[in-house]
């Protein structure tokens, strides 16, 4: 959301998205916010000021995703499975690093508990390559089953519902815990493979996971 100025193009905020898109920066808020303000402070924007928070799920998004309201006996194990709910919407989203943390629960004489809850997104993933490991025929079949196009947010419940829809062409004990999901988090992507023939030749040149921590930068990857 971009307020005041409205002198800026169409095209400058183009060229901001795509060297914003994909970028690495430390968890850090305010090396988020040094970046997205140099952006504008090169356009001659020396007065911007940047507020970063939570973005991927709007606050009506988050309340309706919580069973517990005010006024409700407080229980630990309903927080537990709210939070389990919101998680979910976020691996939707390709947020596959998604960490909650209880900053405080104030309790008052009047039998009333205030929860502060401060939701770190981490990185949002993209669809990368997708292989399948199997007879010929039946991998031409499971490649063109799999519906993720690359580029488009990685959204880590859908495994399990590709591995349903495809049940009759995959072995009888597979799971969606079969599944490769291989992190690059430097790049933001999720290459995916299914294994379906544990004796192929491919397997030994499976990529292995990129961490933020490995990057040229050592940074810790917060988008």
């Amino acid at each position: 959301m971009i307020d005041g100025t409205t002198g800026i193009t169409s095209s400058n905020l183009h060229a901001f998205e795509n060297k914003l898109s994909g970028a690495c920066a430390n968890e850090s808020t305010d090396d988020l916010e040094y970046l997205v303000r140099s952006l504008f402070q090169n356009e001659g924007y020396h007065a911007t000021q940047v507020k970063i928070g939570n973005h991927a799920l709007q606050e009506a998004e988050l309340r309706n995703a919580l069973s517990l309201r005010k006024g409700r006996v407080f229980k630990r194990s309903v927080i537990a499975s709210d939070l389990h709910s919101i998680r979910g919407e976020y691996l939707k989203k390709g947020f596959g690093d998604v960490v909650f943390i209880p900053d405080d629960t104030e309790t008052h004489g009047n039998s009333t508990v205030n929860l502060t809850l401060t939701i770190l997104e981490g990185t949002q993933y993209h669809m990368g390559k997708f292989k399948v490991i199997a007879k010929q025929d039946i991998a031409e079949r499971l490649q063109s089953a799999w519906l993720l196009a690359e580029g488009t947010f990685f959204d880590f419940s859908y495994p399990k519902d590709y591995v349903s829809a495809n049940r009759d062409l995959l072995p009888i004990n597979f799971t969606p815990g079969d599944i490769r999901i291989i992190r690059n988090c430097p790049e933001a992507t999720i290459e995916v493979w299914v294994v379906a023939n544990q004796t192929a030749s491919d397997l030994r040149s499976q990529p292995k996971e990129v961490k933020c921590e490995a990057s040229e930068n050592g940074a810790s990857g917060s988008r």
